[in-house]
């Protein structure tokens, strides 16, 4: 068999993994999307393995690394080492000749993401259909829960409110005429309040370094659109 030694896709193998544990019937509330794998390719499986085990003599030994924070790590260690390096075993691809190895976990120590103010999650909490807290989320519920938190603040009695830019910016970033960042903001984002196919393909095909991003700036903006809008109450166009 002609092996393509193509190494995982770091933002599907999250998705698989959780796919496949729940296929295992392991449950877990781990947030697949907030961790972060490295994949290193130790070449032949035959050396990094020993001739003792039986391996194909063209095959290659795959190390992973997991990155996320200590609540996630202590989580996925939870599941267990047979369930995890049993479902870490089907989410790699037979095709591409690679053999799980050595699996380890390290602690990210820097946060990338806002806490919105309490009176944000509480908004974010009512309008959740879920119910979860904003920082359990998966980032792609965090993009859905912020449009629907800028529109759930927004519109009053059928219109938008209009916002000040230069308030809600603290007069430090000029915004153009004619220029809407809110509703660039929601444009962008809406894709995550659909599950067409599309949609569904436009959300994978997005970065998830974009992802976090948006998720920065969608808290900023809704948390200082929250401080103006219980006194705006006049139509605003978006």
């Amino acid at each position: 068999m002609n092996f393509s030694y193509e190494l995982p896709d770091e933002r599907l193998f999250g998705m698989n993994l959780s796919s496949i544990l729940n296929d295992m019937g392991v449950q877990t509330n781990v947030d697949f999307s907030q961790l972060k794998f490295e994949f290193g390719d130790k070449g032949g499986a035959y050396d990094y393995f020993g001739r003792s085990r039986k391996t194909p003599w063209d095959s290659k030994a795959l190390e992973i690394a997991v990155l996320g924070s200590q609540e996630d790590i202590n989580r996925l260690k939870q599941l267990g080492e047979i369930n995890l390096e049993s479902a870490m075993k089907r989410a790699i691809i037979p095709s591409s000749g690679y053999i799980l190895g050595n699996v380890s976990f390290l602690v990210n120590t820097v946060t990338d993401t806002f806490i919105p103010e309490e009176n944000l999650q509480d908004k974010i909490r009512r309008i959740s259909t879920r119910g979860a807290s904003f920082d359990n989320m998966p980032v792609d519920e965090q993009l859905e829960e912020l449009n629907n938190v800028l529109e759930n603040m927004l519109k009053q009695d059928g219109k938008f409110v209009k916002v000040d830019y230069d308030d809600l910016f603290m007069g430090i970033v000029q915004i153009k005429d004619g220029t809407n960042p809110i509703k660039k903001f929601r444009n962008e984002t809406q894709v995550f309040r659909h599950a067409s196919e599309q949609g569904i393909r436009e959300r994978e095909a997005m970065p998830i370094s974009r992802k976090k991003a948006l998720v920065q700036l969608g808290v900023l903006l809704a948390t200082r659109v929250n401080k103006q809008v219980q006194d705006k109450k006049s139509g605003f166009p978006f």
